[in-house]
């Protein structure tokens, strides 16, 4: 009876041992590899004067799996020295300065790039989408400015894919530390999801309340938004949705939420059906009401439920990020 009593504290310990390792490699790595190899995929694209149709589907596939990187963004917890990494590739609520107009200026000059685009913001992936879905025929400098912008968004996603690749010891030494950073992560996505790329574009966000508008969305140039809200809804359904792999649902679980767990599933499903029904790019609709609803949901569910279950201390959450 001593023998098996300890085999079960010995599994239930190394159960919880293998989250931290099984989110590093089932989430985190794979994630990052796949952002790094469409990258990779739309440079030879680009390069290769693909048709406008395989242009398209390569720069979705980037930002989604951009998207999947950014929502489980952990190296800025773990080193301090990485918390502006996702600013250098991202600039979405970052700011007030009009990139397109930028982006006009520096496509009508023949000055070198290495010095017209020395802004992160008129090289991230918010300038990719405009340089790259602009209604203007396509251009041999802005063909120059596509490459140079991918070169750019590529060296930073390869720094994030070294530091996780040097830091795995990272995600398995302080079991308690790892579900604080997971569960901020959580927190701090669905806030974002649900009042920036949700709420302001339609309206329903304390900040823009009645007065919906889809040039405030993520993607208005492409109208790739719907795309990067999903992309981040199957990022949290990896964290805590039914898998084949150890995720933080069974965190959730060994702290006695199940039912937390279930109802966190359901706004997710939820959310991504309704998003799959929403009209296309029409913020304003019935559907996109009920995705913010059940963003609402999901939200209260981490910051307010699990924060006590988990006995994890939440960060304060930017509410503007202008």
């Amino acid at each position: 009876m001593k023998i098996l009593i300890m085999l079960i504290t010995l599994m239930m310990y190394l159960h919880a041992q293998d989250v931290g390792e099984s989110i590093y490699s089932n989430i985190i790595v794979k994630n990052i590899k796949e952002a790094n190899q469409d990258l990779d995929r739309l440079k030879v694209l680009v390069n290769t004067n693909a048709s406008k149709k395989e242009l398209d589907n390569g720069f979705t596939e980037l930002m989604m799996s951009w998207k999947k990187v950014q929502t489980l963004y952990l190296a800025a917890d773990l080193d301090e020295e990485y918390i502006d990494v996702p600013r250098y590739i991202d600039t979405f609520h970052e700011g007030k300065e009009n990139i397109y107009k930028q982006l006009d200026r520096i496509l009508l000059s023949s000055d070198s790039l290495d010095i017209e685009l020395f802004k992160n913001s008129t090289k991230s992936i918010n300038a990719l989408e405009y340089l790259m879905f602009k209604a203007s025929p396509k251009t041999k400098r802005q063909k120059e400015m596509i490459i140079h912008t991918l070169r750019h968004i590529g060296h930073h996603l390869k720094k994030i894919a070294l530091f996780y690749q040097d830091n795995k010891a990272l995600f398995m030494q302080d079991e308690k530390k790892m579900n604080a950073i997971i569960m901020n992560a959580l927190i701090e996505s669905s806030y974002k999801l649900k009042e920036w790329r949700v709420g302001d574009a339609a309206g329903l966000s304390r900040k823009y309340r009645d007065d919906p508008n889809n040039a405030r969305s993520e993607y208005p140039i492409s109208k790739l938004s719907y795309k990067a809200i999903e992309a981040i809804l199957l990022t949290h359904q990896e964290v805590v949705g039914k898998q084949d792999f150890v995720n933080f649902s069974d965190v959730i679980h060994n702290a006695g939420a199940d039912k937390e767990l279930s109802s966190i599933r359901n706004n997710i499903k939820d959310a991504l059906k309704h998003l799959h029904l929403a009209p296309a790019y029409a913020f304003d609709s019935k559907e996109m009401k009920k995705v913010y609803k059940e963003l609402t949901a999901l939200h209260n569910a981490y910051y307010i439920s699990l924060i006590g279950a988990l006995k994890v201390t939440s960060k304060i959450l930017d509410s503007d990020g202008d």
